[in-house]
């Protein structure tokens, strides 16, 4: 707990002194963020390292940081609660970046069996390490499932997955009120996809789902959706994800990518792949005529 201390202090600090001395003195957020390295507290650490890059591209930055304090008094909140509390202790370790062994997982919990579909992928980058996430559904049991790889080496080449293809294996879930992230997917076992044909949800529904798995897990950090009858609109410079009553969430594909996911929106047959990462979105690949198309 004392790594959590440390954090809520500092935090206090933060707020009397004001976000903006973060803007020219970067070092306030390395001493910070090495200190909750060193107490084990990894994904606090990484989120603390991501504020220099808001700060410099994001002219919203302070928005973000009212926002990113707000979130770090809650999870700290939840921490020192003296009374039993209705979150996972497990969603809560997660967040906190405190890893449990992949062996572990797989002796607690009755593996799922089923051929395994190749949704699309996206690296994030953090100094020397890699983080590919890779996103599945099951062919059978139309489970969304999140397979995480870390590289580490500045050279590494990471091993991907192939399009439009199937994986058969068994995986595991780790524990959390919102099953996502999963065992390694084996790409030993695999075939070409054949006649697709996946389940998906309206905006509305999704919009729903995420509220629902926000109560059980507010800390949940990536989810995944098949969606249908969606369309794109641009608002103020920002690509928003929408239904025809314009709900929905803010696009943050790469503007490259904005007039290709505005025509296909124009077509109604048409499915899309995406994660919502708090409250935005991202487009990894549409659905149609039986084949997946992944955004390059």
């Amino acid at each position: 707990m004392e790594g959590i201390d440390i954090l809520d202090s500092w935090l206090d600090q933060l707020v009397v002194k004001g976000f903006r001395q973060l803007s020219v003195n970067e070092s306030i957020l390395e001493e910070i963020s090495t200190r909750m390295s060193d107490y084990g507290l990894i994904g606090i650490a990484r989120k603390l390292r991501v504020i220099p890059e808001k700060i410099k591209k994001d002219k919203d930055w302070l928005e973000f940081m009212a926002e990113f304090v707000a979130e770090m008094k809650f999870f700290i909140n939840a921490c020192k609660s003296t009374t039993p509390n209705k979150f996972n202790p497990e969603d809560m370790l997660t967040y906190a970046g405190i890893s449990i062994k992949k062996t572990e997982v797989i002796a607690a919990s009755n593996g799922i069996v089923d051929q395994w579909i190749f949704l699309g992928s996206r690296i994030e980058k953090e100094e020397s390490l890699s983080i590919i996430r890779n996103w599945f559904i099951g062919r059978n049991t139309n489970k969304i499932a999140l397979f995480i790889d870390f590289q580490v080496g500045r050279f590494s080449s990471p091993n991907f997955f192939e399009h439009n293809c199937e994986y058969s294996d068994t995986i595991h879930f780790y524990p959390s009120s919102v099953l996502v992230r999963c065992t390694e997917i084996s790409k030993q076992n695999k075939k070409r996809i054949d006649r697709l044909s996946i389940p998906s949800i309206t905006v509305q529904a999704m919009l729903d789902q995420i509220a629902n798995n926000l109560l059980s897990s507010p800390w949940i950090n990536h989810q995944f959706f098949i969606i249908n009858c969606a369309h794109f609109a641009i608002h103020q410079e920002k690509l928003y994800f929408i239904d025809s009553n314009g709900e929905g969430l803010q696009c943050i594909n790469d503007r490259t990518q904005w007039i290709q996911l505005i025509s296909l929106s124009g077509v109604s047959t048409i499915l899309f792949g995406i994660e919502v990462i708090g409250k935005t979105c991202m487009v990894y690949s549409t659905i149609y005529n039986h084949s997946i198309h992944y955004l390059k």
